[in-house]
């Protein structure tokens, strides 16, 4: 019997909490309704020398939002494609519980699977979500190996928008971080 990564590495759980708003943060309303406005496309990028407060901005933002919202704060061992995926389904699952199993057995398969299969069915899966919701992939700079830029890219190519609801992704980076290629309009 093989062993998946999930089972060899249990997910840290304080990674899929929001983080708290300081006390005397500056309000930047200009900042919050570009924001807002992002909320209509499948990916919005937030981008700043470390320290400019991409982190606190964007989690007062999601408390002020009327969506149900979920975050996952990455680092460089999440480069991993299976062990990103199972963040990111955990995330999804913390607001909605029965979303992505079948991804999840995918993923906790031994077998590795071509990222047009796992994106593929995590997109059907997401289309199944009848909520708009709002993921936010905080670090996402940290995060160095193509197989998980190419998962993200292959998303982005097909972001469940002919419905009236659907995911959406914001990415927190440092200016000068790795940023992925994104899809051709």
């Amino acid at each position: 019997m093989a062993i998946s990564a999930t089972e060899t590495l249990p997910l840290i759980h304080t990674k899929l909490y929001k983080p708290r708003i300081a006390e005397g943060l500056i309000p930047r309303p200009r900042l919050l309704e570009l924001l807002d406005r992002g909320r209509e496309q499948p990916l919005t990028l937030v981008v700043a020398p470390a320290g400019y407060g991409k982190t606190s901005q964007v989690a007062a933002w999601l408390e002020a939002s009327d969506w149900p919202s979920t975050w996952l704060s990455l680092d460089e061992q999440d480069s991993d494609l299976n062990l990103f995926l199972c963040y990111i389904i955990a995330a999804i699952q913390s607001i909605f519980p029965d979303a992505c199993r079948e991804t999840a057995a995918l993923v906790e398969t031994a077998a590795e699977l071509p990222i047009q299969v796992l994106s593929r069915t995590l997109v059907n899966e997401l289309v199944q979500i009848k909520k708009d919701f709002l993921l936010v992939l905080d670090d996402y700079h940290l995060v160095h190996e193509m197989a998980v830029h190419d998962l993200m890219t292959e998303i982005l190519r097909h972001p469940p928008r002919a419905l009236p609801s659907g995911g959406r992704s914001l990415r927190s980076n440092r200016s000068g971080g790795a940023r992925p290629p994104e899809p051709a309009p």
